[in-house]
């Protein structure tokens, strides 16, 4: 009988683990819970995000995610949706960025690539390596109201343009788009 329950134990085990690779976690909170902690070492997660509920600080946000990989032996992505305008989660660390629409107005492809790479840069610095921007969708009348400054263009070629140049961006610093 105990060989069988230690079996399906380690079975259980390995199988939350491996379920837990497809995962990437967000959460409440600012800092390290006792139940955060048991939840990552549990799950084994991919990765986690945080949203402007979880970010305060710098010096905060960095320890945060080096908490989050502590609880987790194999690296973490430590994601964020930074896009900048509506979407922006480091407005209280960084202070607020442009949205997509703003910078593609410009016309500027340099521009767009540096709109990337300051946002990658950020990301780099407050411990991030993963950034799920930019938006790729195309900013149709139906959806105006739900995407506004976040898509850039009704176009589908522009928007491949922009999206080209803000990822150069934050490939250079060092972000995984």
């Amino acid at each position: 009988m105990t060989a069988t329950r230690n079996m399906r134990e380690k079975t259980d085990s390995s199988n939350r683990a491996g379920i837990g690779q497809l995962l990437i976690i967000g959460f409440d909170g600012t800092e390290m819970s006792p139940r955060l902690a048991s939840l990552l070492t549990r799950l084994q997660p991919a990765g986690v995000i945080l949203f402007a509920r979880n970010i305060t600080g710098g010096e905060q946000t960095s320890k945060l995610l080096k908490d989050c990989q502590a609880c987790v032996p194999t690296p973490l992505f430590t994601c964020v949706d930074m896009e900048g305008g509506r979407v922006d989660r480091f407005r209280s660390v960084t202070g607020s960025a442009p949205s997509p629409a703003d910078v593609f107005a410009s016309g500027d492809r340099k521009l767009f690539r540096k709109h990337g790479k300051v946002i990658g840069e950020s990301c780099r610095t407050l411990g991030f390596n993963t950034d799920f921007a930019p938006v790729v969708d195309l900013a149709l009348e139906a959806s105006k109201t739900v995407m506004s400054s976040r898509a850039v263009s009704a176009d589908p070629k522009e928007v491949v343009v922009y999206a080209r140049e803000f990822l150069a961006g934050l490939r250079s610093a060092g972000d995984a788009p």
